[in-house]
């Protein structure tokens, strides 16, 4: 999960493409879905 973290942050700092980020966000989340939804609905806010 920690690499995961770790890839993701470097991806953005790179000006990664956001379709991956995205999925690379949506696997660490994969398996916890409440958390999931806490983050989408924050996304807007920011």
């Amino acid at each position: 999960m920690i690499k995961n973290i770790e890839k993701n942050s470097l991806a953005v700092k790179r000006g990664g493409k956001n379709s991956s980020v995205m999925r690379r966000v949506l696997i660490c989340f994969k398996k916890d879905t409440n958390q999931l939804d806490k983050l989408v609905i924050q996304l807007p806010n920011m």
